[in-house]
């Protein structure tokens, strides 16, 4: 990542009243510690939540959030998340003559919303992905097909024999046919 107001976005997704770590990684500690270092987190609303200043040992957080540092990377911990934590958060970090802004983004569950790179960019009108379409959807077709199937076969199947042949073989064993069966009714 270069150096100097760069933005990166990120997308979490919590419901309220849970508590939830949202990690904010930079670069400018990867070659080792640095000691000049500040690092922000602002709300949705752009309050100031938390504020980190390495090389003074200062640490400020609003009631019901706190920071956890390590080198590379400062996490914004939420103890209950509320109704106002759900938007873009944004975390400053800066060292001595260069900073770099990341936003965060909390989302409520389940609302997720895809992010530009996440769309699929496929042409509707591509022959490739047209003909993978079409075998997929004759795949679920034919697998809805035999499961309906299935559900309407019975249980038991009877195997069926031609009387005209001498002989079967089922499963490996031969079975030679009866020339004459004999059925007695009583009255």
């Amino acid at each position: 990542m270069e150096e100097g107001g760069e933005v990166t976005a990120l997308q979490l997704g919590s419901l309220p009243a849970r508590k939830l770590s949202m990690p904010c990684e930079y670069e400018y500690e990867a070659q080792g510690a640095i000691k000049q270092l500040s690092l922000q987190w602002k709300s949705p609303k752009s309050q100031l939540l938390c504020h980190f200043i390495k090389h003074k040992d200062y640490r400020n957080c609003t009631q019901g959030y706190s920071t956890l540092y390590t080198p590379g990377n400062i996490t914004l911990v939420i103890d209950t998340v509320k109704e106002d934590d759900f938007g873009k958060h944004v975390c400053s970090v800066s060292k001595r003559h260069s900073f770099s802004d990341f936003i965060i983004e909390l989302v409520k569950e389940g609302c997720a919303q895809p992010q530009d790179e996440d769309i699929m960019d496929i042409p509707l009108d591509d022959p490739t992905a047209n003909k993978a379409a079409a075998k997929i959807q004759a795949g679920f077709r034919g697998h809805m097909t035999r499961k309906k199937m299935k559900d309407d076969k019975p249980r038991e199947e009877v195997q069926h024999f031609e009387p005209n042949s001498t002989e079967h073989v089922v499963s490996g064993l031969q079975i030679l046919p009866v020339d004459l069966l004999v059925v007695e009714t009583v009255s």
